[in-house]
C-alpha cells in the first residue's frame, strides 16, 4: 500500500491513481469512468446504423441509375435504327434484366421526332422505408433519358 501523498490520506494499492473525493470522503460521481464506453456505444450506434443504411440505399440507387441510363441509350439507338417501339421496349427490358433488375418495374416512353428521346423509368423498391420513423416512399423512381438522331 502506498500513502495517498496528500499527507495523512487513505492508503491505496500500488499502480492506481488517487480518486477525487468530496468533503465527506465519498468519490465524486461524475469522475467515475465505469460504463462510459457502453454509453458512448449506445449513443453512437444509431448514427452509425443510419449512416450505413444511407450508404447502402444510395449506392443501390447509383447502380440502378447507371443501368437505367444504359437501357435508355440502347432503346433510343434501337428505335432510331428500326423505328419499332416494341423492339426498343424489348431492348430496354432485356438490358435491365441483364443488369440484374426486374424488367417488370420499368416504364419506357418514346418521343419520336428528328432526335428520338427515350425515357426509361425504374421503380426501385426501398427495403428500409417502412421500418424507419421517417415517412419515406416505398419506391424510388429513377429516370434515365437518352437522345439519338434518327437515320434517314
Amino acid at each position: 500500500m502506498v500513502p495517498d501523498g496528500q499527507g495523512g490520506g487513505p492508503a491505496r494499492a500500488a499502480g492506481t491513481l488517487p480518486v477525487a473525493r468530496g468533503a465527506c470522503g465519498q468519490p465524486f460521481w461524475w469522475r467515475e469512468d465505469r460504463g462510459s464506453a457502453f454509453a458512448e456505444l449506445v449513443l453512437t450506434l444509431p448514427i452509425l446504423v443510419g449512416l450505413l443504411m444511407a450508404i447502402l440505399v444510395l449506392s443501390q440507387g447509383l447502380a440502378t441509375k447507371m443501368a437505367v441510363m444504359s437501357a435508355a441509350r440502347l432503346a433510343a439507338r434501337q428505335y432510331a435504327i428500326t423505328g419499332s417501339r416494341a423492339m426498343a421496349d424489348s431492348v430496354a427490358r432485356q438490358e435491365m434484366e441483364d443488369a440484374g433488375f426486374d424488367p417488370g418495374r420499368i416504364k419506357v416512353d418514346i418521343e419520336p421526332k428528328e432526335f428520338v428521346t427515350v425515357t426509361v423509368t425504374y421503380r426501385l423498391p426501398l427495403p428500409f422505408a417502412g421500418s424507419t420513423l421517417l415517412r419515406l416512399p416505398d419506391e424510388w423512381e429513377i429516370p434515365g433519358r437518352a437522345m439519338f438522331r434518327r437515320g434517314g
